[in-house]
């Protein structure tokens, strides 16, 4: 009974963890019924969103959000959960509730889903699920006690509330896991390649063909020759019409009038933490001086280097005179911060920081050729980095294959004695500050260079921070100069007056989407998102004052467009120049016609057209590439297939129209077994198709989302 006592024990906690793993789940079988309402399929939003004609409860996604919320906050241990956070929660609780909908409606289609005798076999069968491994095994054996389990869940009706909620949110993980699976596996298992479409693949990649060609390039004609009339934009308009299609968005104008602390602001924030100086040296209890007092930091362990996020401060932190001194007010981020060293001393390990370059063997079949390929590759770089002025840091960007740190210049930050390879330590710990190496891991070749001195001093430190705040003042007064304008503006035309008399700087925001997140020039700009999206704005609205972040704004809303298609009116302009290259393929296309009918060699064609019979070899189906012209892939796919010595009929191509005749066909010799090939097409198609299918579920599900105007 071990491990039902681990349940009722930490079943708080493990449902925390279990949301902040599934960031809010919903099983397709046990949830689905509560996340639609009765709001009609009429075109006025009632839900948060729709799917398949069905709208969404708002309260659905509200219980999910906030939960994961909750869940983000333990992992943040109470600090505060930033906007971009609740950006990044909403947007993901959104994706996993709309992709276990989508899923659900297919799978009730294909008739999947998990009985009874399924979530016991994952949690108590010979193969467990990997979470139910993890929490349902006892923790001094490591095994579950399937008898005990088993009681667990035919009694789960008469357990404790926290149990119950436990155990529905593990149901809940495993019967959405297991749908998913069951779809996964059965989408994969329509992967195969006949032998006949082996052939092909294999033919289209290996035969090719050599040409001779007379083209007749579009830029030989001038734009200015090529009239278009508005029958030719509709005609155009009606063949191309998905391309015009659009997404509901907003075009708006806006002034700004910033609201950020004034020099007096930040000079009160500065004279209030150095007030702070004296009371914080003769706290006995730092960790809640902190807290009350402002903002920051403070961990009663010994912290090593890295520990503190602006390298400057921690410089000075480790390079502290005493016990209880000191350092700053740094500036930083809008606040001052105020550290105090409250006591050292020497760790028992080493602290290293070290940048490196890894270059990886690349896993062909001889590996101890591709391990000296890696390290010769590797030993160029050493011998490179060790010239006077070598640019270490740009040399790992360009050829480190370590992902996590060439972006950083290979920088791999501070890191105790132990936590790399053996080789790798054995370097750093050899070295000091400066020196460079070469060594070879399990992982590939390392060029390393060490970038600081080892140290094993450690520090207890406490940060107070300050943020500087916009006063009273600075606020009325943005507010004032607003609240001013807003006054002048009464429609658009007073709007552009206003903007004009007060010498302000009018911004253009174009297309704009209802659940974008972010605005250039603007930071967290939801509020005017909400507003440029309301039903009762209208073109030439005036919204009332907004606050954003750190400036007060007053939008003119320029343009509305709705889900649908763009009007041909408004299409027009930047279909011209589309209609004018269609004309131009036509007409170089029928002036080619006309000389093939007249002619029977393609020298008597290159001179009725005024061009010249040119050369390609090699061209093939995937190899689109026609020598002294460029890529092909129309002309290159007419070859494919055609006889020898038949003179074509115009093909037109991207750059020009062409006719041609194949002089030769580079005969091929098609494999006998196609096995091999097969099983490797397979595995570069499989993990695509899965995307696939999900892509066509969406586009099916016709989803709409209506965040927007809740948050």
């Amino acid at each position: 009974m071990a491990t039902i006592g681990k349940i009722r024990q930490r079943s708080g906690w493990v449902i925390g963890f279990i949301g902040i793993a599934m960031l809010g789940f919903i099983a397709t079988d046990l949830l689905r019924n509560k996340l639609f309402f009765n709001g009609n399929s009429s075109s006025a939003p009632k839900g948060i969103g729709r799917i398949y004609g069905e709208d969404i409860d708002p309260q659905a996604f509200k219980d999910e959000y906030e939960q994961a919320l909750k869940n983000q906050s333990m992992q943040n241990k109470g600090a505060e959960i930033t906007i971009e956070q609740q950006n990044q929660i909403s947007d993901q609780i959104w994706a996993q509730l709309t992709d276990e909908l989508e899923l659900g409606h297919e799978a009730d289609k294909l008739g999947l889903g998990v009985t009874g005798e399924e979530i016991f076999d994952l949690c108590i069968g010979p193969n467990p699920d990997a979470l139910a491994q993890q929490y349902l095994s006892d923790p001094k054996t490591k095994q579950i006690d399937k008898r005990g389990v088993k009681n667990f869940i035919e009694n789960i009706q008469s357990a404790k509330p926290e149990q119950q909620e436990f155990w529905r949110s593990f149901e809940t993980y495993l019967v959405n896991d297991r749908i998913k699976a069951k779809y996964k596996a059965m989408i994969t298992a329509s992967d195969y390649f006949t032998d006949v479409e082996m052939e092909d693949n294999y033919i289209a990649k290996n035969k090719t063909y050599d040409i001779q060609f007379v083209p007749v390039m579009y830029n030989t004609i001038e734009d200015s020759t090529v009239q278009v009339t508005d029958k030719d934009m509709k005609d155009y308009y009606e063949k191309h019409k998905e391309e015009y299609k659009r997404e509901n968005s907003r075009t708006l104008e806006y002034v700004s009038f910033d609201d950020r602390p004034s020099h007096n602001d930040t000079l009160e924030t500065l004279k209030s933490i150095m007030a702070l100086r004296e009371p914080f040296k003769n706290t006995k209890d730092d960790s809640s001086f902190v807290v009350l007092n402002g903002t920051g930091s403070y961990s009663n362990k010994f912290q090593p280097r890295g520990s503190f996020d602006d390298p400057r401060m921690e410089d000075s932190i480790f390079n502290y005179k005493k016990d209880g001194d000191f350092i700053g007010p740094y500036y930083r981020d809008s606040a001052f911060n105020l550290i105090k060293v409250i006591e050292h001393k020497e760790d028992s390990v080493y602290y290293y920081r070290a940048s490196h370059i890894l270059i990886k063997p690349a896993n062909d079949p001889d590996k101890k050729k591709d391990s000296t390929d890696a390290y010769e590759k590797a030993k160029k770089l050493y011998e490179e980095a060790l010239k006077p002025g070598a640019d270490f840091a740009k040399m790992a960007t360009e050829n480190s294959q370590d992902d996590g740190s060439a972006s950083k210049g290979g920088d791999l930050g501070w890191f105790r004695d132990g936590a790399m390879v053996k080789p790798f330590m054995d370097a750093v710990k050899n070295g000091e500050k400066g020196h460079i190496y070469i060594v070879s891991s399990k992982f590939g070749t390392h060029v390393i260079k060490i970038t600081e001195n080892k140290t094993n001093k450690v520090v207890k430190a406490g940060i107070l921070i300050k943020p500087v705040l916009v006063g009273a003042e600075t606020n009325d007064k943005a507010y004032g100069l607003a609240i001013s304008f807003r006054t002048k503006a009464q429609d658009a035309n007073t709007y552009d007056e206003a903007s004009k008399s007060m010498h302000l700087t009018k911004r253009l925001l174009e297309k704009i989407k209802p659940n974008q997140h972010e605005i250039n020039g603007l930071i967290h700009p939801r509020e005017l998102i909400r507003w440029a999206f309301k039903d009762d704005t209208k073109e030439g609205s005036i919204s009332d004052p907004m606050r954003i972040t750190d400036r007060y704004v007053v939008a003119k809303m320029v343009h509305i467009m709705p889900d649908g298609y763009t009007p041909l009116e408004e299409a027009k302009a930047d279909m011209k120049k589309l209609v004018q290259e269609e004309k131009k393929k036509q007409i170089i296309a029928d002036k080619l016609k006309d000389a093939l009918e007249k002619n029977k060699s393609l020298e008597a064609i290159a001179t009725a057209v005024k061009s010249s019979v040119n050369t390609s070899q090699g061209v093939g189906f995937e190899i689109p590439n026609i020598q002294t012209i460029g890529m092909e892939p129309p002309l290159a796919g007419a070859v494919f297939g055609s006889k020898l010595n038949e003179i074509s009929q115009p093909v037109k191509g991207n750059t020009g129209a062409y006719v041609f005749k194949v002089t030769h066909i580079n005969a091929i010799k098609p494999p006998t077994n196609y096995d091999r090939d097969r099983k490797m097409q397979i595995e570069q198609t499989r993990n695509n198709l899965e995307i696939d299918a999900m892509s066509a579920l969406k586009k099916l599900a016709d989803l709409k989302d209506f965040r927007y105007l809740y948050y």
